[in-house]
């Protein structure tokens, strides 16, 4: 299993998602290796590295007001999420 995370690891600019995160963020609204942030659950969302239940809370919250983030400057908008927090989350989220 090791020598498969380290071939995908350097496939990819990221580490593969699955070694990384926990097995929600791997479900249905994964584009390659990275959760689709536009279409995630709340499950998914808060289940992303530093994110919680709180944090997964105020970006779907925000999410419905805004309709969709086009980028790390939407997200970093959200009220109560901590800027490292969000910066920790590019190799694991897409906007597309």
């Amino acid at each position: 299993m090791l020598a498969a995370v380290l071939v995908a690891y350097n496939a990819f600019t990221t580490p593969p998602l699955s070694a990384t995160a926990p097995a929600a963020v791997t479900a249905s609204y994964h584009e390659g290796n990275r959760l689709r942030i536009n279409k995630a659950s709340l499950e998914e969302l808060e289940a992303l590295p530093g994110i919680g239940e709180a944090g997964a809370l105020s970006i779907a919250a925000f999410r419905s007001q805004i309709g969709r983030f086009r980028g790390m400057d939407d997200l970093l908008r959200v009220p109560g999420v901590e800027q490292e927090a969000l910066a920790g989350l590019e190799p694991y989220i897409t906007f597309s």
